[in-house]
């Protein structure tokens, strides 16, 4: 009779690639899920993260490492925003970049 050992720590990469492996083996999502539950207790990850990692494999990626995320800008626009830029705009003969406009807070933060 084989014995389970309770992983108390496992990493998200370690759970990402023991998911790819035995997913690479045809198990199905849930199958995979029933393997993993047991071992990794409330660590593991959920049902539907393991289908969706799954399907990622599926779709051709090989890597289990997080990716970089792109570096967000610290200005944020809403579409509302733009919107009201672009109707005070429309019309003039004015040109703006994207710095005139990171410059120019104000056009965001007052009704035009």
């Amino acid at each position: 009779m084989m014995m389970t050992t309770l992983l108390l720590k496992a990493s998200r990469k370690e759970q990402r690639s023991f998911i790819r492996f035995i997913w690479s083996k045809g198990l199905s999502p849930n199958a995979i899920h029933s393997e993993m539950r047991p071992v990794c207790c409330n660590k593991c990850f959920t049902r539907p993260l393991k289908h969706a990692w799954c399907k990622t494999f599926a779709h051709g990626r090989e890597s289990v490492s997080e990716q970089e995320q792109p570096v967000r800008s610290q200005h944020r626009f809403f579409a509302s925003d733009i919107q009201k830029l672009v109707d005070a705009l429309h019309g003039s003969n004015v040109q703006m970049n994207l710095d005139d406009v990171l410059k120019n807070k104000t056009i965001f933060s007052s009704d035009i």
